[in-house]
């Protein structure tokens, strides 16, 4: 009689329990060998590997190439996204220009030499006083008198050394404010300018506007010439200008034409 053993599975594992379906769908879920969730079978460099965590923001992938776009933060590069740094071989834009001249910009008013301030002071107080009382007429007529006065913008000498000294003072002002750079010498247009207008003022002390009165004494009419405040304030600016513009031509380096 012939005995038969029960079959031992191949495995030696567990044999099939009785209502078990085949297949092992009762066995608990076997994690595929080589992947992502499994240390030691992970790629390297790779988002599962414990040792290299992901990299941060802003940082190339490993094996990436380091590159940033030109104008935003960059990596890799040193100075890549930085201002005035762009990329190699493309040169950088340059900054858009902005109101104003260049020396505006941060300009100190401390910096100007004061006598500049007033060389520039005096051509302004020449014009203001040159609207003052600069000539005077007094007409004298059988015991009674009568006093008038004109500006300085009568005639034909006061308003042009008027003038002269105000072109003077707004041409060293854009010269010393940095608003303008001049291709001639401006410390020398200046100096002639306040030496000419001082001597059209010097010339208006004999040469007063209102026509030739030396008849009217025959008629017992006296008049009276003469010069008001305006005229002597407006001579003394001027004549201090010159002064003081030869003063500064010379300590900026200029040159007197030598004496023969």
């Amino acid at each position: 009689m012939t005995t038969h053993e029960p079959q031992q599975p191949e495995s030696g594992g567990v044999p099939p329990q009785p209502g078990t379906p085949p297949g092992g769908y009762g066995d608990p879920p076997m994690p595929p060998p080589g992947g992502y969730g499994d240390p030691a079978t992970a790629p390297p460099g790779g988002y599962g590997d414990p040792a290299m965590p992901p990299p941060a923001l802003g940082q190339p992938l490993a094996g990436e190439p380091a590159y940033a776009p030109p104008g935003e933060p960059g990596v890799g590069q040193s100075g890549f996204g930085q201002p005035g740094v762009g990329m190699p071989g493309v040169p950088p834009v340059p900054p858009a220009p902005g109101y104003g001249r260049s020396g505006m910009q941060g300009f100190d008013v401390s910096n100007v030499n004061p006598l500049d301030w007033a060389i520039i002071g005096a051509g302004v107080v020449a014009f203001i006083f040159s609207l003052f009382d600069f000539y005077t007429y007094k007409v004298s007529f059988a015991g009674f008198s009568r006093s008038v006065s004109t500006n300085g913008w009568h005639g034909g000498l006061a308003p042009i050394a008027v003038l002269l000294a105000v072109a003077a003072a707004v041409l060293l002002a854009l010269e010393v404010l940095a608003v303008l750079r001049m291709t001639f010498p401006v410390r020398l247009v200046v100096l002639a300018a306040f030496a000419l207008a001082s001597l059209l003022l010097l010339l208006a002390l004999f040469v007063v506007p209102g026509g030739d009165t030396s008849g009217a004494g025959a008629l017992g009419v006296d008049v009276n010439k003469g010069h008001g405040i305006g005229y002597w304030i407006t001579l003394l600016v001027v004549l201090a200008g010159t002064a003081l513009s030869a003063k500064r031509f010379l300590d900026t380096g200029g040159k007197l034409p030598a004496r023969g």
